[in-house]
């Protein structure tokens, strides 16, 4: 496997690396794919190129450029129908037992903090936007040790925090970087943190040879970053590091392709310099990955892969099948866009030359103008002469026929993205009727679902991806602030061991529907159908937000005790109940855990088992009815007093046998006949068989 360039020992492996940077972009020039991206960069962003002015073009500056850029409003709304519904992660724990399921909370939390105060969502949400107008983009997650509050405790109570040199990296043991970390001039040493950034496809080099994007096996990440910050993180080799040039500019591809902004910064010193990350996965090939940081032509890392997986998450809208590479429905429509361009542009000359009217009179026809003011004039004429005439050159049938050409080119870009006018907010003047207006805008989400799948996917990647780094380098502890969720008594400081039962992340795209006024009343009132709303302050909060954790806080907490508890009986050891438990709820998943074959023989375990469970019932007797109702739970009534009536047995097992109650025979009294009430001359002569005495007197 020597000859595999990703094998080749540190002093060989930056000229590698940056032979296949070179490759990748002879590759994209070769193919014209460079300047198909470039194109699409630029219309997206094409106030870049007009910066708000009508342009004047020709050679007399005849001729009027304007921009009316359909290409990005159509890509904005399908971001828009993408991105609009909230992730909502959902961590998949290994097993269902107590603590496995608490560390799944305890995730979820962590996965709402990153989101909203990290803001990894926003990440996520600008690779989709590069996928909806250039194909593919992708997040890069990343360990960065200087990220983080400063730890002050005893670092030797933390060797997880300190980054070796790059030089021993591989030999030098904890002890010995800890003692290297500590005599640099006594630096302060952070916890460190998930770092985030987006990578566009013109810097995600990959081997241009797999025939999809799930056969990719090694990528380069290419980025410009400040030197001045790296020679601080890496203090060995900040006299490399300060010597690259900080020009935007390298030696992989003609300038062409850069954007504007690219180029104007190429021509002038700024501080940052490129830098490129290579990435191997684990495989046959490189059993332990590989992981090298260059900045420059300067290797500064080169270690085994030090995550789980390769920390670069994809996302396409559509595949180049064949290649590695994305396709968008917006390469489609960019032809298009060009000629709306030219279009609205003869449109604009046309108006400019001749939308102002002419003044046409005879020669030496004595006629002179007078300015006024409000751009007025005064037309002075002789009346012997004639009088003057207005004339307009402006073909109003030519604008027309471009105004209607501009509407057609509209509604072709609206078809090849089914982003109709509907979905635009912008129905037609004859579509009146909420049922086809919403069939319309159905329609486009309909057609929007393959690129909402796969932005779903993006976001289970990175979401897992960042659990993974946290679950190997949060070796202390860190506190995640998540004042106002419902979760907030789950997670007060954690480690990455706290997460360890979490394989994946699962994310559930919240319902658009929700997110309207409509549905948020229509929730509350489903809500409220089933009882699950205790005071009006849930009510408002539902209606306002659309979340409904607020309101099975308490069950999972509930259900989580439960299972705790269950687990202690497993172990034959009674739980302690409370007079406020959910009584019902216990008894019935108690009973459950003796279903075993193993339980039943264990004799702790039932005894556990019944103990408990007669807690519960004694409280569900015992305990004052109106704290229970309180609650919502109903007493149970009390067990019915004894019979007056009844003689309880007497003497017990072996003892002397009662008397007969009395009527019984043996010791039966003399009972006399029965009165009869109303006709019983057909039960006459009836008698008792026992005694021969007659029931009825007549």
């Amino acid at each position: 496997m020597n000859d595999y360039f990703a094998n080749k020992p540190t002093e060989e492996i930056g000229a590698a690396i940056l032979e296949k940077v070179s490759q990748y972009y002879k590759f994209l020039d070769t193919t014209g794919l460079i300047y198909l991206w470039r194109s699409l960069y630029r219309e997206y962003f094409k106030a870049q190129i007009h910066y708000g002015q009508i342009k004047k073009e020709g050679k007399k500056k005849e001729l009027r450029v304007l921009y009316v850029n359909e290409f990005r409003s159509l890509c904005q709304h399908m971001l828009a129908l993408t991105t609009t519904n909230k992730i909502e992660p959902e961590p998949v724990a290994v097993n269902t037992d107590y603590k496995t399921q608490s560390q799944a909370i305890i995730g979820k939390s962590l996965l709402k903090y990153y989101t909203r105060e990290k803001k990894i969502d926003r990440f996520i949400a600008q690779a989709c936007e590069s996928a909806i107008y250039m194909g593919e983009g992708s997040v890069m997650l990343e360990w960065d040790y200087s990220a983080g509050p400063i730890y002050e405790k005893d670092l030797t109570e933390a060797p997880g925090l300190i980054k070796s040199p790059p030089e021993t990296l591989a030999s030098a043991s904890e002890e010995e970087a800890i003692a290297r970390e500590i005599g640099k001039d006594n630096a302060p040493i952070h916890i460190g943190d998930v770092r985030a950034r987006v990578i566009s496809p013109v810097n995600r080099i990959r081997d241009i040879g797999a025939s999809s994007a799930d056969q990719i096996e090694w990528q380069i990440i290419r980025d410009f970053e400040n030197k001045y910050e790296l020679a601080a993180k890496f203090p060995e080799r900040a006299a490399d590091i300060l010597k690259v040039d900080s020009k935007r500019t390298d030696n992989f591809a003609d300038n062409s392709w850069l954007t504007p902004f690219e180029q104007d910064i190429s021509i002038s010193q700024t501080d940052t310099v490129p830098t490129f990350h290579f990435f191997h996965p684990k495989s046959a090939a490189v059993p332990k990955g590989r992981y090298v940081l260059m900045v420059g032509d300067y290797v500064i890392i080169d270690i085994d892969l030090p995550y789980s997986e390769v920390p670069v998450y994809p996302m396409y809208a559509g595949y180049m099948v064949g290649t590695p590479f994305g396709y968008s429905p917006a390469m489609d429509v960019l032809p298009i866009q060009n000629a709306q361009d030219i279009t609205m542009s003869s449109i604009m000359t046309n108006i400019n030359a001749h939308g102002v009217q002419s003044i046409m009179a005879p020669r030496n026809a004595g006629v002179s103008s007078v300015a006024l003011a409000d751009g007025m004039n005064l037309i002075k004429y002789d009346p012997a002469a004639g009088k003057p005439e207005k004339v307009s050159f402006l073909d109003s049938q030519t604008v027309i026929a471009l105004q209607n050409y501009s509407q057609m080119l509209t509604q072709k870009a609206q078809d090849m993205t089914a982003i109709n006018s509907a979905a635009r907010g912008n129905p037609e003047a004859g579509l009146v009727a909420g049922v086809s207006i919403a069939l319309l805008q159905s329609t486009a989400v309909a057609y929007n679902g393959p690129l909402s799948r796969s932005y779903a996917a993006c976001a289970e990647d990175v979401l897992t991806g960042l659990l993974r780094i946290l679950k190997d380098y949060a070796t202390v502890p860190r506190t995640a602030y998540i004042s106002g969720e419902s979760n907030i008594s789950y997670l007060l400081e954690f480690k990455g061991e706290d997460l360890s039962g979490i394989t994946r992340v699962h994310v559930n795209l919240g319902n658009a529907v929700n997110n309207t006024t409509a549905g948020k009343w229509n929730l509350a009132e489903m809500l409220m159908k089933y009882g699950f709303f205790k005071n009006p302050s849930q009510v408002i909060s539902v209606i306002t937000t659309g979340q409904v954790e607020e309101l099975l806080d308490s069950s999972t907490k509930q259900n989580l005790l439960i299972k705790f508890e269950n687990e202690m009986i497993q172990r034959g050891e009674k739980p302690k109940m409370s007079i406020a438990d959910d009584h019902r709820a216990h008894f019935i998943s108690h009973a459950n855990v003796t279903n075993t074959p193993e339980s039943r023989l264990d004799e702790g375990v039932l005894a556990a088992q019944q103990k408990h469970m007669q807690e519960h019932l004694d409280a569900l007797r015992n305990t004052d009815p109106n704290f229970l109702l309180m609650l919502g739970q109903q007493p149970l009534l009390p067990p019915p007093p004894p019979n007056p009536g009844f003689i309880p047995p007497q003497g017990g097992p072996g003892g002397p046998t009662p008397p007969a109650p009395q009527g019984f025979p043996g010791n039966a009294p003399e009972v006399g006949p029965i009165q009869a009430v109303g006709d019983t001359s057909g039960l006459r002569d009836v008698k008792n068989p026992q005694t021969g005495q007659v029931l009825f007197d007549n």
